[in-house]
């Protein structure tokens, strides 16, 4: 017979709180977060993991900029955050979690002019219908299959609500004004939690660290920056940086943001020619397109080679990797879909 299994013992009673508490709210519903990617996890929607993953980008982006090379940085880093052989010395913790239950982001419908099949474009729920979020969100939009009669994959969920308390501690051997706020503050004007924080998902809100105007704003970056840094192997906070006219709430922000970002990048007259049907723009007038026909050495018949058009350059790469190059009118000879990763540096 097995022993008996002792009682477990008594809990105990919990330490002084400890450390700098901020309370912290989503702004902009979130995707993913969870252990899967673009998943949502019920039991743990907000995680420390994540958390402490991006106060470490957005540390080397302010506090990293000072250092000439990866390795000073990587030793900086590792005093502060920790590495493999030494416990980090900044405490992370997450309390008081409230979170919404997830919602798709949009349906599929059937197509009333093809029974049996679905609309090949998801219809999109709020606050992405009716104006320019849908543009940042087409990884989430999901998948249908056989001819739009299946759908293979679901548009995915997203938590329009969650707030949480954000608890750090820093040992006393840093200061933490000096080696941590930059970054704290930086994941909170340019980050967020979960999938696609740099177009806007899973944005977040603390009110004690906010600034109360833009010239505030201007202020606090300047005081993040390194005087003179020069171009880093890592990204690092912009030197300049692009404000629009002020928004009372979050999600018209954001869509003004993503409008000019889709019309940058695609728009009728700047981006690209007007097309000769409605709903089918023109070809494009970045190099991206040229380039990778030249590279590929696949081109359809109709789309002969536009000479004013340069075919050596991937310009949109700086906006940020990976990128889906996709050529609507699949005509045979055109490339297939094709992603767009970071290179090691070599020209092949």
């Amino acid at each position: 017979m097995p022993e008996e299994i002792p009682d477990c013992p008594k809990k105990p009673n919990p330490a002084p709180e400890a450390g700098r508490p901020f309370e912290i709210e989503l702004i902009t519903p979130m995707f993913g977060g969870g252990v899967e990617p673009r998943t949502n996890d019920p039991s743990f929607p907000i995680r420390t993991t994540a958390i402490r993953g991006q106060l470490q980008f957005w540390w080397r982006a302010t506090v990293g900029a000072q250092y000439a090379d990866r390795q000073a940085l990587r030793a900086a880093q590792s005093a502060i955050w920790g590495s493999t052989e030494q416990a980090s010395r900044v405490e992370v913790r997450v309390q008081n979690v409230e979170a919404a239950n997830p919602q798709r982001c949009a349906t599929f419908e059937l197509d009333r002019n093809a029974p049996g099949k679905y609309r090949s474009v998801p219809t999109w729920n709020p606050p992405f219908n009716n104006n320019s979020l849908s543009y940042a969100l087409f990884p989430f939009q999901g998948q249908l299959a056989d001819g739009r009669t299946r759908i293979e994959v679901e548009p995915a969920a997203c938590n329009h609500k969650a707030s949480f308390r954000l608890i750090l501690r820093c040992h006393k051997d840093f200061n933490f004004e000096k080696d941590v706020e930059p970054a704290l503050h930086a994941w909170i004007l340019f980050g967020g939690l979960g999938s696609r924080t740099r177009r806007g998902c899973g944005s977040v809100r603390c009110k004690a660290l906010e600034v109360k105007d833009r010239n505030e704003l201007m202020q606090k970056l300047k005081g993040f920056l390194q005087p003179s840094q020069p171009v880093h192997p890592w990204p690092t906070l912009a030197e300049a940086i692009l404000v629009g006219p002020e928004q009372t709430t979050a999600i018209p922000a954001w869509d003004q943001a993503i409008e000019l970002l889709r019309d940058f990048r695609q728009g009728v007259g700047f981006a690209r020619n007007p097309g000769q049907q409605p709903n089918r723009p023109g070809r494009s007038r970045w190099p991206e397109p040229e380039t990778i026909r030249r590279v590929t050495k696949r081109r359809a018949p109709l789309h002969q080679r536009l000479e004013h058009v340069p075919d050596n350059a991937f310009l949109r790469a700086e906006i940020g990797l990976p990128i889906v190059f996709h050529f609507k009118d699949e005509r045979p000879g055109d490339p297939p879909d094709t992603i767009l990763y970071a290179g090691n540096g070599s020209e092949d």
